[in-house]
């Protein structure tokens, strides 16, 4: 009978982990749009198909900084140019 309270905890505290996931793809797909949505292999051959270094390192959110920080300058990629982009036009 113990075996069982311990699998109704680990239930629960795995409701709690697929709720903070959920919740943490939310704001991957406000921030990356459909790229959130691909695996980290896919995006890890995005990645290397980009000319990104070692991107098997990587976890996903790095994977879709690099990408996006890579292909769009105009995306929010957290690149932290500080809100000026491409102020050097000559």
């Amino acid at each position: 009978m113990a075996d069982q309270g311990q699998q109704e905890g680990q239930n629960r505290s795995g409701n709690v982990q697929a709720e903070h996931g959920d919740r943490r793809v939310e704001e991957l797909k406000q921030k990356y749009g459909d790229l959130a949505e691909m695996t980290v292999d896919q995006l890890q051959e995005r990645a290397r198909q980009q000319g990104v270094k070692s991107p098997s390192g990587m976890n996903k959110e790095e994977l879709l900084q690099a990408i996006t920080s890579g292909s769009s300058g105009g995306r929010d990629g957290g690149g932290g140019s500080g809100g000026r982009d491409g102020g050097g036009n000559s």
